[in-house]
């Protein structure tokens, strides 16, 4: 096994071996590319295989109502609490962000 690694390696770092490993590479990735089956071919997560009550299914929802046709990226801030939580909290949570400071 040794002399068979060694003999690998002896012939991998002539001239010659670099460009057969380099084709050989090469060639390995090409066949990959055409013949292997595509990663979107097993894609199983969907938002539309959720129940209309799970909170991802929710939050989409909200998205796509507040936020269509928009090229920016919307940021949506979350929640939970044991008690209702009032608007004038968030509004204390929330005064000191504006515009100039956002983002920083």
């Amino acid at each position: 096994m040794k002399n068979l690694l060694r003999s690998v390696t002896d012939f991998v770092t002539t001239k010659k071996g670099m460009w057969v490993t380099l084709s050989t590479w090469l060639l390995l990735t090409l066949l990959l590319a055409v013949f292997a089956p595509s990663a979107r071919d097993y894609v199983v997560s969907s938002v539309d295989s959720l129940p209309e009550d799970a909170q991802s299914v929710i939050a989409q929802n909200k998205v796509d109502e507040y936020f269509e046709g928009g090229d920016t990226i919307p940021a949506m801030l979350v929640f939970q609490s044991e008690d209702e939580l009032a608007p004038e909290t968030l509004i204390d949570l929330f005064g000191d962000i504006t515009p100039e400071n956002v983002g920083q």
